[in-house]
């Protein structure tokens, strides 16, 4: 199994050269535009994050307004941000 964890300055820095941070370690976000129910809203997440629900999605078929009225109807107390990263990762630790 692959560890996949990186760090947070590029391998460059390791040998002398300037840090600069991984692309993956920024958490860049991103807004996505949903349907959840009957209501329009918005939704922002690491840009990671959203490469791993596209890939859910293709795997699984289903629509983002699907999956995001499916987070809406399981949710308890937490965001639908916070509780949709839950599902990804419970998703991507069954496969």
């Amino acid at each position: 199994m692959t560890y996949l964890h990186t760090s947070t300055l590029a391998p460059d820095h390791l040998h002398g050269g300037s840090p600069r941070p991984n692309p993956a370690s920024t958490g860049r976000r991103l807004k996505r535009n949903v349907c959840v129910g009957n209501r329009r809203t918005t939704i922002v997440l690491e840009a990671y994050v959203w490469d791993c629900i596209d890939s859910m999605l293709s795997r699984e078929n289903v629509t983002l307004d699907a999956f995001c009225n499916m987070v809406e109807t399981a949710r308890r107390h937490s965001s639908m941000a916070s509780s949709a990263r839950l599902v990804v990762l419970a998703y991507f630790r069954l496969l």
